[in-house]
């Protein structure tokens, strides 16, 4: 087979066989090199510079408004929508104040149907005598330690008082505690099932069970504002039995660690391992104190953390038949969540930050 040089690509070897095709000649990397290639290489370089900008430009709000007015998938979406929240202004958005109302009220509603249920089911315990504790691996082999049960509480509150720091200094405060509080309610409306569908023997000895709640209806209804009140906890001095399936200890342990870990900063790598650290460590408690079975507080953890994630990977609808589906399925997140687009960034202020550009937007013509 006879090679010979090509006068115009600086010495690179092709095939002179008859066989042999344009398409079918290797080009080595002197070809690119040559002097000859500088003005096609620089156009290919143009050519690429200018797809990536167009990319890039593509993705960014304001060129999708000037070119898709109705949304990319035919939505129409309004001009604070090219965030990830509806407004800046948080409560003060004309669109978060119902959205923020309902949220609160459904969260209340919940737990006063929580409170009346955890009253209901009180007198509904399986007598000790006849119905002892359900066999349990855990509880079985865990020796009863009284103060467990205080020391799980006083991490919820402690979690608490951090969740509400990190709320007050959120520039989404209110979209976060909407989230919170629609997320907590709907978990706690299951457990208002679960709780009176079955009634479970205690599951310790320990427990007096036995101590009538009152004969009368205002007697019993008095009873469950005093649960809602003091919020269940047993360190205001509130004793009750029956709430077992599942553990309601257990989910606001699950749902705030989830909570300070999504909407804080991940380089806080100290605070998050302190809300697990809490969280593990409560339930732990719970069972050290036998005040739950081990299914109790895994069902909990398992629905709390599963409801959070749910919630936070569903996409707001759209038109279509996905969207048609969440809103069926999921018509509250549809409601609270229509405006939203993308993720809540973890950006903080000043409490009253909002509050002051509210006054000054007011004063502007």
């Amino acid at each position: 087979m006879s090679r010979r040089k090509h006068p115009d690509r600086g010495g690179a070897r092709v095939s002179s066989s008859p066989r042999s095709s344009p398409s079918s000649r290797r080009v080595s990397a002197t070809d690119l090199c040559h002097p000859h290639n500088a003005p096609a290489l620089q156009a290919m370089q143009h050519l690429l510079d200018t797809v990536a900008h167009t990319k890039q430009l593509h993705r960014s709000p304001a060129y999708n408004k000037l070119h898709y007015p109705n949304g990319l998938d035919g939505d129409a979406h309004d001009d604070e929508d090219d965030v990830a929240v509806c407004c800046d202004d948080g409560l003060m958005c004309s669109r978060n104040i119902p959205r923020g109302l309902f949220s609160v009220s459904y969260a209340l509603v919940v737990s006063f149907i929580t409170a009346c249920v955890m009253t209901i089911v009180h007198e509904r315990v399986p007598n000790t005598a006849m119905y002892p504790p359900l066999p349990d691996l855990m509880l079985d082999n865990l020796p009863h330690i009284p103060w467990a049960f205080e020391v799980c509480e006083v991490f919820i509150l402690t979690m608490a008082v951090i969740f509400c720091t990190m709320l007050a200094g959120h520039k989404q405060r209110w979209i976060v505690f909407r989230r919170f509080m629609a997320i907590t309610g709907t978990v706690f409306f299951l457990r208002c099932i679960t709780m009176f569908v079955t009634s479970l023997s205690v599951p310790g000895t320990h427990l007096k069970c036995d101590v009538p709640i009152g004969a009368t209806r205002e007697e019993k209804f008095r009873h469950a504002i005093r649960i809602f009140t003091h919020f269940g906890l047993s360190v205001s001095g509130l004793k009750t039995c029956g709430d077992y399936m599942f553990s309601g200890h257990s989910v606001m342990l699950t749902l705030l660690n989830y909570f300070i870990n999504e909407y804080t900063p991940q380089d806080w790598r100290g605070l998050h391992t302190v809300t697990w650290v809490f969280n593990c460590f409560g339930m732990f408690f719970i069972l050290a104190a036998h005040e739950h079975y081990t299914l109790d507080v895994l069902v909990a953890f398992y629905i709390s953390s599963r409801l959070f994630l749910y919630y936070h990977n569903l996409q707001p609808p759209r038109k279509g038949a996905a969207g048609y589906r969440v809103r069926l399925f999921f018509p509250m997140f549809s409601y609270l969540e229509e405006c939203m687009i993308g993720d809540v960034p973890n950006e903080y202020e000043w409490p009253w930050a909002s509050f002051r550009r509210w006054i000054e937007s007011d004063r502007d013509p």
